[in-house]
């Protein structure tokens, strides 16, 4: 699933990217995302998606979130480009780096 663009279905609709690993969301039924919102601001930490039809606005990596996707509805709306999955990635690292 990391890369997929998801939205979330309750208890209201979100669109989100989830940054986790596959097999961390296999295992543990959470995945770690991303929300993401419309408008462009140009702060360093909101990427702007760009590869999936139908979706845009920008992800907020300072703002990752787990979710539980045994608990909450969702439906996967699309995968993002390998090139953007790896930045978004690499500053949700920097994000978390201690």
């Amino acid at each position: 699933m990391q890369g997929m663009v998801i939205r979330i279905r309750r208890p209201h609709q979100a669109l989100a990217v989830v940054v986790s690993a596959d097999t961390f969301t296999e295992r543990t039924g959470l995945c770690l995302c991303c929300p993401v919102v419309s408008g462009q601001d140009g702060f360093p930490l909101h990427v702007p998606l760009q590869g999936v039809p139908g979706v845009s606005g920008m992800a907020l990596i300072e703002q990752l979130q787990s979710v539980d996707l045994r608990m909450r509805q969702y439906e996967t709306l699309g995968r993002l480009p390998p090139d953007l999955v790896l930045r978004i990635g690499n500053l949700a690292r920097l994000c978390l780096a201690t």
